[in-house]
């Protein structure tokens, strides 16, 4: 469906233009980071699904913590070049489509935050690629979102199951907040995920006061580490 001379927002969308502007997300995350990696010669790859937060996570003194220093620039290469990525899709998505999709990149102190949090717990013992999974992230809101959320999960488990994509997928509940993540994993574990959310029209104030509640609750965290 193209876009009409009239611009209108869309609120919802059919199955067959989710499958579109999906295809849009993975094969332009694909490409990028495919072109990304060729381009760090020299430089080892992680296997981001067997490096895990302990391994690049340390307690520095009492307080603090401490970051493996190649592992943070190369997570800070890498998304130094996403606002190319984030302005491609939106670009390709806008062709088609007068969609209500917003985005954003993960900035250093959020990627510091979240790394923290989970070096906390369980002795750090998580994949990278399940904790910086959302380093680019794009959004939806849909009007008809339990419908096309149902419709979603087995178009999602066919592109798994016959074209071999690697994608997980969940609905999230977490307080006050719900919505749909689609995580778009690339072409192996050298890949960092993008996330799509999808979220409830109904539900879309309640998630917005719940993301700045979650962020807040993060907002010593780079403190420490810049001081430490």
């Amino acid at each position: 469906m193209r876009k009409s001379n009239q611009a209108v927002i869309q609120s919802t969308y059919s199955l067959k233009q989710y499958a579109e502007i999906i295809k849009i997300m993975i094969d332009f995350h694909s490409l990028h980071t495919g072109r990304w990696l060729a381009q760090q010669t020299g430089v080892p790859h992680y296997n981001l699904k067997k490096t895990m937060v302990c391994d690049i996570i340390s307690k520095a003194e009492e307080g603090s913590f401490a970051i493996n220093n190649r592992f943070f620039q190369y997570i800070i290469n890498y998304k130094s070049t996403l606002i190319h990525l984030y302005a491609d899709i939106i670009s390709e998505v806008s062709k088609n489509y007068n969609c209500n999709v917003k985005g954003r990149v993960k900035n250093e102190d959020s990627i510091l935050n979240k790394l923290q949090k989970k070096q906390t717990e369980q002795n750090g013992k998580f994949s990278i690629n399940k904790v910086l999974n959302d380093l680019i992230g794009f959004r939806i809101i849909d009007t008809d979102y339990e419908q096309n959320v149902k419709k979603l999960i087995l178009y999602l488990d066919e592109l798994k199951q016959k074209e071999g994509y690697r994608i997980t997928h969940k609905e999230r509940i977490n307080g006050e907040y719900r919505g749909y993540h689609i995580y778009f994993m690339g072409k192996d574990s050298k890949f960092f995920p993008l996330e799509l959310q999808l979220w409830d029209s109904t539900k879309e104030k309640t998630n917005l006061i719940s993301h700045e509640l979650y962020k807040k609750d993060y907002t010593n965290w780079p403190e420490i580490y810049y001081n430490g």
